[in-house]
């Protein structure tokens, strides 16, 4: 284990440079991932490692990303930090690596093998992927939620996978992830049901990609244009509507409200409740450490989760 400053209190980051398996290696996606086989809590298993590219923030986000999903209540792909050695120039280099959800009988098939006149292969500008195809073709496959959940008076209940997904795009606008295409959600495929994946791959959030300077910059400026809200709206989901039109996180979720509006304020209701305790959250960002995420970006990402709550918390009472 690699220890940083105030360790006690960050998360760990694992030394796990000499655990790839080269002659697994996956090749989905644009970053390099590797199977790995681990000890982790006295137990060996196999994690996929995603190495982020260098001054992209893309572990730090998908750490606390999955923090968040915790918050909310939501199955997720856990994460840890990992360290994989030093590139050419000697500088180290990290990743993040998660468990393998699959056990041995089940199989994972992503998204867009389900939606009916889905043009595959076009990740984003496809306006085929709408909120109404991805929902039909859960309730056409018979697809079930991956875990019960407590209502609001703490009771188990059982969801469909359509109330589970609405959960997802909900939680992609509150920590504006834009990255939500037709293979960044997927359905497991047992003996006998069919099971909507855990949600995974939460990369594109909370801002990461910024430049410290901008970030201080839009948290300062009175533009409009150029604040933290302007940027919020400029974030595009890959999804459309059925006019054609590309819509934004919050947009998408709109239009979650006009199809199951039961389940989008169930959600919503979730984040501003997580949201109410800002000390507990910011917390999670203080836990990174410190080589791997700055203060402007802890910043800037408490904002836009502030900023979004807000919004969320408006479409729920028009």
């Amino acid at each position: 284990m690699i220890k940083s400053k105030d360790s006690k209190q960050k998360y760990p980051i694992y030394d796990i440079s000499q655990q790839i398996l080269s002659s697994t290696e996956e090749q989905a996606g644009s970053k390099a991932k590797e199977w790995i086989s681990y000890t982790l809590d006295g137990e060996e298993r196999h994690f996929l490692s995603k190495e982020g590219r260098l001054g992209t923030g893309e572990n730090w986000a998908e750490k606390v990303a999955s923090e968040l999903a915790d918050l909310m209540g939501l199955m997720h792909a856990k994460y840890e930090f990992g360290y994989i050695g030093r590139d050419e120039g000697g500088n180290p280099k990290y990743c993040v690596f998660s468990p393998k959800f699959l056990r041995e009988s089940e199989t994972f098939r992503p998204g867009n093998e389900f939606i009916e006149g889905f043009t595959l292969n076009k990740k984003f500008k496809n306006d085929t992927y709408t909120l109404s195809a991805v929902l039909l073709a859960l309730k056409n496959n018979r697809v079930v939620a991956p875990q019960t959940f407590k209502d609001l008076e703490g009771q188990d209940v059982i969801y469909s996978a359509m109330h589970t997904f609405i959960g997802y795009l909900c939680f992609d606008a509150w920590i504006g992830n834009t990255d939500r295409h037709d293979e960044n959600w997927g359905i497991i495929f047992l003996p006998n049901v069919n099971i909507l994946a855990p949600t995974f791959d939460h990369a594109s959030c909370l801002g990461r990609n910024e430049s410290d300077a901008k970030r201080i910059e839009r948290i300062a400026t009175k533009d409009k244009g150029s604040n933290v809200l302007g940027y919020i709206k400029k974030a595009k989901t890959p999804f459309y509507n059925e006019a054609g039109k590309r819509l934004n996180t919050i947009a998408l979720v709109e239009e979650c409200k006009k199809i199951i509006p039961e389940s989008t304020i169930f959600w919503i209701n979730k984040i501003v409740n997580v949201m109410s305790n800002e000390e507990e959250i910011r917390n999670i960002f203080d836990k990174v450490p410190d080589q791997l995420i700055s203060e402007p970006a802890k910043d800037f990402a408490m904002a836009m989760l502030k900023t979004n709550t807000e919004l969320l918390r408006e479409l729920e009472n028009d």
